[in-house]
């Protein structure tokens, strides 16, 4: 009798647990639901490539061709919907299976001051294509230079870096110009005088960018302006009391993916297969494998010999990356000054490579006379680049890191006296790997950059 109680008491237990834990999937299971919708204009036509999103994660949608769209969401969230020239609406989710949005127009977006060649104009006066880019859509960026933060930030223009260096250059293409032998670059102009890239501008010190597409709107630039403009005005000085801004950030850079390569024993096992398919074991092939691996009935044994992984020694780094910037400005009427300090540091997941930035950007503004105004706009940067770079690994480049062998064959296990080998023969199996290749292409260098920019309004 004993035993029935307790068997009937384990299995009212064992079913209370069942239904505690069907119930809690299911709670789980019911967190998201799906929400269609469709988004109009003020005219209700279909908005195509609106944005919809559930703040605080990382879900969206974006509309098809009618408008419409489907979204994943958990029940109290709160639904964003955006596009370009109208003003972003919020809602909250509480479970609705569809929801009909019409957008509203920014007219404030029409009233934004845009830089083009000959002064400043209304957005809402402008004939020609042009795209803004103010100080808060790029400051939350990870990235030690402009051009890298602008990056899908506009329509038509295409942004991509040269190599995966720490440091590296940004190429830019607008509307698409392209050039198999010429140069397709856009013209820049920083402050209104023209420079030869934005690379080593830092974001802090951006105040907004207009990119000029449209050729009369580049027009007064002439030829040079023929792929386009793209225009930066740094932070002026503001009138004021003094005051004092600090800005940080921080970042940990890490390979997201290592290829899955051969180990000692696979390695070897290659060898061998190639050796006993290229003349049999008695051939030129099978004579260098015994001479490199040894006798191949006693292959087991690499599989508890050491597997050199390149991949993790080369790439493994796990650089700390910093970014500070510290601003002071202020002053009256008559005399005002804005200073800029920016250091950072970009080290790389390639052994030894790196990048470190200085920039000082100062501005003051006096006014000479009531009708006279002095502008100066002295600027100075400081780059050091550390590491040869990914093309200097072994004779192919990076990927030569993969091809490196993971094993040193009896090299792993004795040495030999010098004097009882052939220096020919053993030349051969000399190992080389890539890390001694970093070694031996060591790249420090140092690159100072002082301008000096003044203007007189009258």
């Amino acid at each position: 009798m004993y035993n029935i109680n307790n068997l009937i008491k384990s299995i009212s237990i064992r079913g209370y647990f069942t239904l505690l834990a069907l119930i809690v999937t299911i709670s789980v299971y019911a967190q998201e639901l799906t929400l269609k919708g469709v988004i109009v204009d003020e005219t209700d036509t279909p908005l195509i490539g609106a944005t919809i999103q559930a703040k605080g994660t990382s879900t969206g949608a974006i509309t098809d061709f009618d408008g419409k769209f489907t979204l994943k969401a958990k029940k109290g969230a709160t639904i964003s919907i955006s596009y370009i020239g109208y003003k972003t609406q919020e809602l909250k989710f509480n479970g609705q299976r569809s929801i009909n949005i019409k957008m509203v127009p920014d007219n404030q977006a029409l009233d934004e001051v845009v830089v083009v060649g000959y002064g400043a104009m209304k957005r809402s006066d402008l004939t020609g294509s042009v795209a803004s880019v103010a100080a808060k859509d790029i400051e939350g960026f990870q990235t030690s230079s402009v051009a890298g933060a602008l990056g899908g930030q506009i329509a038509g223009v295409q942004i991509t870096s040269t190599d995966g260096t720490p440091g590296a250059g940004f190429n830019i293409n607008i509307r698409g110009v392209g050039s198999l032998t010429g140069d397709s670059s856009p013209l820049y102009i920083v402050d209104g005088f023209q420079v030869d890239n934005i690379n080593d501008i830092p974001p802090t010190d951006i105040a907004s960018i207009d990119v000029l597409k449209d050729a009369s709107l580049t027009a007064i630039y002439g030829a040079k302006g023929g792929n386009g403009v793209v225009i930066v005005t740094t932070k002026s000085a503001q009138q004021g009391k003094i005051t004092v801004g600090v800005n940080a950030q921080m970042s940990v850079s890490k390979l997201s993916k290592k290829l899955d390569l051969m180990d000692a024993y696979d390695y070897v096992q290659y060898q061998y297969d190639w050796a006993a398919s290229n003349g049999g074991m008695r051939s030129g092939p099978a004579k260098y494998f015994r001479a490199n691996f040894g006798n191949p009935n006693d292959l087991d044994l690499y599989k508890y010999a050491p597997t050199h992984d390149w991949q993790d020694q080369v790439m493994g780094e796990t650089p700390l990356n910093y970014s500070t910037n510290v601003t002071v400005g202020g002053g009256s009427e008559k005399f005002r000054f804005n200073t800029s300090l920016t250091q950072s540091e970009d080290k790389g997941i390639i052994l030894g490579s790196g990048v470190r930035r200085t920039n000082l950007n100062v501005k003051i503004n006096a006014q000479l006379t009531k009708n006279l105004t002095l502008t100066m706009n002295p600027r100075f940067t400081y780059r050091r680049d550390t590491g040869a770079g990914g093309d200097k690994v072994g004779s192919g480049g990076i990927i030569d890191v993969l091809r490196y062998r993971p094993s040193n064959g009896l090299r792993e296990f004795a040495t030999w006296d010098p004097a009882t080998v052939d220096p020919d023969d053993e030349a051969i199996f000399a190992y080389t790997n890539p890390k001694s290749d970093i070694g031996q292409n060591v790249k420090l260098k140092h690159a100072y950059s002082y301008t000096n920019q003044f203007s007189l309004d009258w």
